[in-house]
């Protein structure tokens, strides 16, 4: 029984020490503060995630995905309608140059998209409706 508890403690032990080594082989940067607007380093935040939800039974089918190096922010984001329509936004932010998008949809037999500065801009031109056209898919 002795034999039996020393190897058991010396296998946690050897688990225990490997997770510590691959936990300090992946150093990550991590900034925490209270007051985090006056207190960090646009040059030291980047990121990377990403996203996909498909549910059936739901009719929820989107992708999203996002990038950020220091103050330039870039992304996208896709989602299947209801009606079978493929809506995409792929968008980017640069500094204090406010935010730019493009957006695409997509039926089976057409491909439309629209570009728009939503920068900080005295006067703004709304978007102008896509036009409807058959769709790529049905969700059941």
């Amino acid at each position: 029984m002795g034999c039996h508890n020393v190897a058991l403690t010396g296998l946690c032990l050897l688990i225990l020490c490997m997770a510590i080594g691959a936990t300090a082989a992946a150093t990550e940067y991590i900034e925490f503060y209270n007051d985090f607007g006056n207190n960090h380093d646009d040059a030291k935040l980047h990121y990377t995630h990403q996203y996909h939800i498909s549910d059936s039974n739901s009719q929820v089918h989107i992708l999203h995905r996002e990038q950020r190096q220091g103050n330039h922010v870039y992304g996208s984001y896709t989602h299947l309608e209801p009606n079978g329509h493929v809506r995409s936004v792929h968008y980017e932010v640069r500094g204090s140059r406010g935010y730019r998008a493009v957006i695409a949809q997509r039926s089976a037999h057409s491909f439309v998209h629209q570009s728009r500065d939503f920068a900080y801009e005295q006067q703004r031109q709304p978007l102008q409706a896509l036009p409807l056209v058959k769709p790529v898919a049905f969700v059941i």
